[in-house]
């Protein structure tokens, strides 16, 4: 009877615990190698596994991230041009057989022209190949059992390496190298190498302005008494409302496929975007990226005030310049690295040209340095100005971000004069405005503002482009006052094209000046989007303090600029990149890289001609020859690459500069949207598939992780933490179960 009772019982007993052994198998079980990285080797609890971690279950019943990332990066600076070299060492400590694939940052304008593939003593050189050519190659010696490595650019400041058949054990170096060219304002140069980037939004395809439930009053913070709103905020209501019903009318028929180099036409928006939404670690965790950094600075002359506003670093002062490194031996790669320096002043010329020779031909980089005349200066009339300030209150800007946007948007305010105009609009994936229009910049409003700005608080999604769109068209046609744009965010969207492609069709004269927000900003956004809108662009990191910074800024906006910018004095059929020169602000300098035909000589003197507040200013070039290796060739490639993109993009045909950019890649063995690197070895050293295995960046110091494709919150990960959860579960209730069963018996 007791037996005929229970045998009912243990079918199902043994197979819960079958089933647990099988879910517990779907990690490999395996020992690390014993000459792994011991740095990357520090094992991690279930608690402290993150959404986007694929694990691997060790002989110690520990668990280790799979794969494992490290990164060993140096920058050697000479001139205006940085040549950055990195390691990315990718560990696979499983007994399956991987293939990693890291979506990662570099600078917004780096020329990406070298990458070769390290295991143990073997170099695997790469080749430059079409994008889909270079993909197939890859694809090829994947499934043949190769290891492969294969560079692709998702962004100008987004790419992904992918690495195939990583064996167990095994550690893969994949080397780049990359040219970009040092930031410059106000006497001091910056040098700035990101370690990871904010995750990206992407909005849903058909987005439209949802107008909030109280369009005029942002998310409050949470002592935050809605009563209080002024009748002035109050009645800003129905007019953003109407203004959202019009730029909704305005955004209906939105695609939901796009066209983006490099991608072949219909692929849908998700699939595009999905590209560049990588996991990320949590803040803390054990198994976030981590990183070295060396820089050199090549300089016979005294540097001051060289320092890291990111980073503790250690400085060595030697004959050919200066060494600086990380203070600590290795940092989580959690922000972007910022130095920068000053130079002696007498050591920046106002012109000079560079010049290289090599196998493509010859080539200049012109760097224009001007000097304003404080009489100049003084004699300037201040243009009454109608801004507007946009700022981002979505949850990837929560913590730091707002905190330091708040600061920078109040001081901002305090420093218009009475007779200026301003309105601000707040935006997540909703948005309102201050007021119903524009208000004097004056004792009441000011003051009712500063109050507004201090209740701001972050959450929800990332829509620019519809908070952009309504901030254009909040605009009228009075062309008496300084039309402009002050717009505060980190920039954390998929949709770049999209939104300088709004900007582009809207902009009818307003300025769009930048402030990029936190310790990983969109640079590349920030930057375009300043230049799309003839502005400026700053960038306050996540550490620095917001007042001095944003006051140079400030000021340089309100500052006299150069304008009808030309050269002149170049040989006949000179390339010349950008070729309009743009308007200069204040203490701005302008790099422009020159071809000359058939390696024509100069015959004569450059020179750079405009107007400097309405008064003729010239000045010379001084031409020397450039530092070996210098890539003056490559940073024009790069630079006409940019324009070539550009400008298919305002023609609205993102693919009609593919064939010169391809031309240009193949040629100078560059990575752009339509070139890929890739290095193939010659013969299978594994055996069996490869396990897919995205690689995490590190959450930014300060950041959320909040919403990031139409509403959703896709994290790139495995289920394997949930499968984990029922295993044990199972475990427990299958023990459990066979322990009852044999006390019954």
């Amino acid at each position: 009877m007791e037996s005929s009772a229970c045998s009912p019982s243990r079918p199902f007993a043994w197979f819960l615990i079958a089933w647990t052994w099988c879910l517990a198998h779907l990690m490999p079980a395996s020992g690390l190698a014993q000459d792994a990285p011991s740095r990357w080797t520090e094992p991690v609890s279930l608690s402290q596994v993150h959404s986007g971690e694929l694990l691997c279950r060790a002989a110690d019943g520990l668990f280790y991230p799979l794969p494992l990332l490290g990164m060993d990066v140096e920058l050697e600076v000479a001139e205006v041009l940085n040549r950055g070299r990195v390691d990315q060492v990718f560990f696979n400590p499983s007994d399956e057989v991987i293939e990693a694939v890291y979506v990662f940052p570099l600078p917004e304008g780096g020329a990406v022209d070298a990458m070769e593939m390290r295991i143990g003593d073997r170099i695997i050189q790469s080749v430059v190949k079409e994008r889909e050519e270079a993909k197939q190659t890859y694809e090829r010696a994947k499934s043949e059992g190769r290891k492969a490595a294969l560079v692709e650019q998702e962004r100008p400041n987004l790419f992904t390496t992918s690495v195939a058949n990583i064996s167990p054990g095994e550690v893969v170096t994949v080397h780049l190298e990359y040219l970009d060219e040092l930031a410059y304002e106000d006497g001091s140069y910056a040098l700035a190498f990101p370690l990871t980037f904010t995750p990206r939004y992407a909005p849903a395809p058909e987005w439209k302005v949802q107008p909030a439930s109280h369009p005029s009053s942002p998310r409050w913070k949470s002592d935050r008494n809605k009563d209080a709103r002024t009748k002035a905020e109050a009645g800003a209501e129905a007019e953003a409302e109407a203004r959202a019903t019009e730029t909704e009318t305005s955004a209906s028929g939105h695609a939901g496929t796009i066209e983006k180099a490099g991608a072949s036409a219909g692929t849908t928006w998700k699939e595009e975007w999905e590209r560049v939404l990588a996991p990320f670690q949590g803040h803390g965790s054990k198994t976030s990226p981590r990183a070295t950094l060396k820089a050199f600075i090549r300089s016979g002359t005294e540097l001051t005030n060289l320092h890291s506003v990111s980073h503790d670093i250690d400085v060595e002062r030697v004959d050919e310049g200066y060494h600086v490194q990380l203070r600590e031996k290795t940092v989580v790669a959690d922000r972007d690295f910022l130095l920068e320096w000053s130079p002696q002043p007498e050591d920046v010329p106002a012109a000079t040209a560079f010049r290289e020779s090599s196998d493509q031909g010859s080539f200049l980089l012109a760097t224009i340095h001007p000097a304003t005349d404080e009489a100049i200066r003084d004699a300037s009339k201040h243009i009454d100005t109608e801004t507007l300030f946009v700022i981002d209150v979505s949850g990837s800007m929560d913590g730091p971000s707002i905190r330091q946007a708040r600061k920078a948007l109040e001081r901002a305010v305090l420093r218009l004069r009475p007779s200026d105009r301003f309105n601000i609009l707040w935006f997540n994936h909703e948005s309102g405005f201050f007021d119903t229009d524009f208000v004097p910049a004056e004792g009441t409003h000011i003051n009712r503002a500063r109050n507004w700005i201090r209740r701001l608080d972050a959450d929800g999604g990332t829509e620019i482009l519809p908070a952009m769109t309504r901030a254009l068209d909040f605009f009228g046609e009075d062309s008496s006052r300084h039309r402009r744009i002050v717009f505060l965010t980190d920039g954390a969207v998929a949709n770049e094209l999209e939104l300088l492609e709004a900007v582009q069709d809207r902009r009818r004269g307003v300025r769009i000046h930048t402030i990029g927000i936190g310790h990983a900003p969109n640079r590349y956004l920030m930057f375009e989007l300043a230049e799309e809108g003839r502005g400026l662009c700053e960038l306050i990191a996540g550490n620095e303090s917001v007042g001095e910074n944003l006051d140079r800024f400030l000021t340089r906006i309100e500052r006299p600029y150069l304008e009808d910018l030309s050269l002149k004095g170049l040989p006949e059929g000179a390339s010349v990149y950008p070729s309009v020169l743009p308007d200069l602000y204040e203490g701005e300098p302008l790099h422009v890289s020159i071809r000359l035909k058939d390696n024509a000589p100069l015959t004569g003197p450059i020179e750079v001609t405009g107007s400097l507040a309405g008064r003729p200013w010239s000045q010379e070039l001084v031409v020397t020859g450039a530092p070996e290796r210098a890539g003056i060739g490559t940073r024009w490639a790069r630079n006409r690459i940019g324009e070539a993109m550009t400008t298919a993009r305002r023609a609205g045909n993102r693919d009609g500069a593919k064939t010169e950019v391809t031309q240009l890649g193949l040629a100078f063995s560059i990575v752009t949207p339509f070139t890929s690197l890739v290095a193939v070895e010659k013969v299978a050293t594994a055996v069996g598939p490869s396990q897919r295995a995205p690689v995490p960046n590190a959450l930014p110091a300060g950041s959320t992780l909040g919403s990031r494709v139409g509403g959703t919150l896709p994290q790139g990960g495995t289920p394997e933490p949930l499968l984990r959860i029922l295993a044990l579960f199972c475990l427990l209730s299958g023990t459990s179960l066979v322990a009852w069963i044999w006390r019954t018996r």
